[in-house]
């Protein structure tokens, strides 16, 4: 009978590590050729073949401007997003496209510009291959699922640019899972009671933080996500590779480094991060690092981890900060945290776990059966196990505020930040013109209450709704975030058969990166925003009076309805000037109201029911906050309307 096997890939952004589960064993990991279980996430494009993982690494110092790695930092990125100085960073060429997207461009093949999901695909068939090659001899049913991880703050673009990298390995059926959480699967898979982990994920390319309930009841269940997209283990090599040109400089004056001697740079400065990871200090013969003059150095060097820390100061900075903020989010600082989890390579460095214990006030959880490089892989595994077997219970959330752009430049959140995905979520709008036949709806990710400061993920248009009177049409605009991650946003108008959708794909132009800044920026500018959305309600609630109290006077057979009509009209163009303070349009308001009451000889109810209206309109604004009213297409259903 053959044995069922599930795959899990940690597609790194240094390496990529496969993982194997057959049913009621252990996971095992799946080694290289030279018996690593290290795939080297480097892929090399020469004339007449395409190499991968261990082979490729060859060709870093001979080949470099056809070989491409850490390219995890920029799949899926647009190239408005993508900072110049990226560009410079490679020895490779990386250059955007007329698309928008960011390719390399391969000398070897005339040129030729590839996409980084086309990078990453040779990666996985790499692993694939290698997993073929160890199970070649075993009698297994390979499950139908595979389970490829990802940081928690890929964006939908970044998302289904690994889907399509899948895709391209021949690889029909994946789910993807974030990484923090599949490492949290991996550490608590045992557990038989409610646990709430903190998982700390600082690998190559990226770091995550993650709170993971456990509950055997209902599985794993992610509480709360943040990161930095741009910090890990690469930033870290980056460092000790300027100590040592420090170094060399002190031992020759006026070096200067050639492209082919910064790939021999990166390499001892890695070896030096993992070697002083355990000791103290370290001395390595680096050999073949020229001058420009051809002239060979090969230097004696030694660095000591105190060297290290004081450089890479900048660095834990950061990541305290980011635990920090993480740490005070009010769904995080009230909870019982049960265990502390670090996993990625970079991990290891001792002021890093240094640092989340003082931060956290616990002590780091231990699992000698887990290495942390394998912690993800090995969660990823058990998570497609789970699939086959028709017991996954496991959920995500979103990193920010998702919603629509409406009138008056405000953010309507239809997908609060931290909401639990999969998911599908719903707001009703209407018109704000009589008789308009099409409305637009930007749909934009952020935290500020001010659309045109949260990024646009892109442009719904809904054509042929009814043709009514404005705040008659009845729409309805819908967000959905599949299982994967994958945004998809939909509009119909719930009185005839108008129905648009659109999938956030080449739209997208948000980063890892840009999620921390916005974050940030909308903490820092919560207070403005708050007045600035004040402001619009009660001018909102000032023109809703004036329309409803002036198409009232006009039925009336009151003798002064035209003197009254001009008061209020007065009032409302004083309204509608730049600047104007609270106090003064809360006075525009309440003189409208006195205009109105019975003193001008308009009947009680007429006043009773505005009045009521306008409280209403109060308690919604009060209520909404972040998504009062109202784009140049749409209104939020109004009591006005």
């Amino acid at each position: 009978m053959k044995k069922k096997v599930s795959l899990g890939i940690d597609l790194g952004t240094t390496n990529t590590i496969i993982t194997a589960k057959v049913k009621n064993e252990s996971p095992i990991t799946i080694v290289t050729a030279t018996g690593s279980r290290l795939i080297p996430s480097i892929v090399h494009y020469g004339k007449n073949e395409i190499t991968a993982g261990e082979l490729a690494e060859i060709k870093l110092s001979t080949d470099p401007i056809n070989t491409f790695y850490s390219t995890k930092r920029i799949i899926g990125r647009d190239s408005n997003t993508f900072d110049d100085d990226l560009y410079e960073k490679y020895p490779f060429i990386v250059e955007p496209g007329r698309d928008n997207n960011i390719y390399l461009k391969c000398p070897n093949q005339e040129n030729r510009k590839v996409l980084p999901q086309e990078v990453a695909s040779e990666i996985l068939l790499e692993a694939y291959d290698l997993f073929n090659k160890n199970f070649e001899k075993r009698n297994y049913d390979l499950s139908e699922v595979v389970v490829i991880t990802i940081p928690a703050y890929f964006d939908s673009n970044q998302r289904e640019a690994t889907m399509d990298a899948a895709l391209l390995a021949g690889m029909h059926n994946v789910e993807l899972i974030n990484e923090p959480t599949a490492a949290a699967i991996a550490y608590t898979k045992s557990i038989d009671k409610e646990s709430n982990t903190i998982v700390f994920d600082l690998g190559g390319g990226t770091f995550d933080i993650s709170l993971v309930n456990y509950d055997p009841s209902v599985f794993w269940d992610v509480v709360g996500s943040d990161g930095d997209s741009m910090l890990g283990g690469d930033d870290f090599d980056t460092t000790i590779a300027n100590l040592i040109k420090e170094k060399c400089k002190k031992l020759k004056a006026k070096i200067t480094f050639l492209k082919d001697s910064e790939i021999l740079i990166r390499k001892y400065a890695k070896e030096f991060k993992e070697k002083l990871s355990s000791q103290i200090s370290h001395e390595i013969i680096c050999y073949g690092i020229v001058n420009s003059n051809r002239s060979s150095l090969s230097p004696n060097l030694k660095i000591t981890r105190a060297e290290f820390d004081k450089a890479s100061k900048p660095l834990y900075l950061k990541i305290e900060d980011k635990i920090k903020k993480f740490l005070s989010l009010d769904k995080i600082k009230n909870r019982n945290i049960d265990n502390v989890v670090l996993v990625g390579g970079s991990s290891r460095i001792p002021k890093f776990k240094s640092i989340v214990e003082k931060l956290t006030k616990l002590k780091v959880s231990g699992n000698a059966e887990i290495n942390p490089d394998e912690a993800v892989s090995v969660g990823a595994s058990i998570y497609s196990e789970f699939i086959r077997e028709g017991k996954v219970r496991v959920s995500d959330v979103t990193p920010l505020d998702i919603g629509f752009e409406i009138k008056d430049d405000v953010q309507s959140v239809v997908v609060p930040r931290n909401s639990k995905i999969p998911l599908r979520k719903k707001e009703k709008y209407t018109t704000i013109e009589d008789f308009q036949d099409i409305v637009n709806m930007p749909i934009r990710q952020g935290n500020r209450p001010i659309a045109s400061q949260n990024p646009l993920l892109g442009e719904l248009n809904l054509e042929g709704i009814s043709l009514k009177p404005k705040g008659e049409v009845r729409l309805e605009g819908t967000i959905m975030i599949d299982k994967n991650g994958i945004l998809r946003g939909e509009a119909k108008d719930l009185e005839n058969s108008a129905f648009n959708y659109i999938e956030i794909k080449k739209y997208m132009k948000l980063s890892k990166e840009q999620i921390t800044e916005l974050r940030e920026i909308a903490l820092k500018f919560k207070n403005d925003d708050k007045k600035l959305i004040y402001r619009i309600n009660l001018k909102n609630q000032i023109k809703n009076y004036y329309e409803n109290s002036k198409n009232y006077l006009i039925t009336t057979d009151l003798t002064n309805k035209e003197e009254l009509i001009g008061e209020l009209e007065e009032l409302y163009n004083l309204s509608l000037t730049k600047d104007k303070s609270f106090i003064e349009l809360e006075k525009y308001m309440d003189s409208m109201q006195f205009i109105c009451s019975e003193k001008k000889s308009i009947k009680k109810t007429f006043n009773k029911k505005n009045l009521k209206e306008n409280e209403v309109a109060k308690n919604q604004n009060s209520k909404r906050k972040k998504n009062p009213s109202k784009n140049q297409d749409l209104f939020i259903e109004d009591p006005f309307s």
